[in-house]
């Protein structure tokens, strides 16, 4: 994901300004971005589990995590994650929707 954004500008203009705010973006651009956005959840996801069952190294997940955390404070992260419940497991559902609490609560 970081690779296309670096080999395309226009990509990581979406990623910037849909990360503030959906509406700033076309139909077109909302549509990059959901796919941007899912890709990453699933990668995201995957780390998650590997965690879980014990053969993802903490200090790698924990630096991903701070990403994710940070993540979760953008307005259009957070109006994406609220319209679009897709197929992620419901235990994963669960930690991003605990992480935009948690995060979300010391702004």
């Amino acid at each position: 994901i970081n690779i296309t954004m670096i080999q395309d500008p226009k990509v990581g203009r979406e990623w910037r300004l849909g990360n503030e705010s959906l509406s700033s973006l076309t139909e077109d651009e909302q549509t990059s971005y959901f796919f941007l956005a899912l890709a990453f959840l699933r990668v995201i996801e995957t780390l998650f589990y590997q965690r879980k069952i014990g053969v993802m190294e903490e200090q790698l997940y924990l630096s991903e995590e701070k990403s994710v955390r940070w993540w979760v404070t953008q307005p259009g992260f957070i109006e994406w994650w609220e319209n679009n419940p897709i197929s992620f497991s419901e235990e994963f559902r669960s930690f991003i929707a605990r992480l935009i609490k948690e995060e979300n609560a010391t702004l």
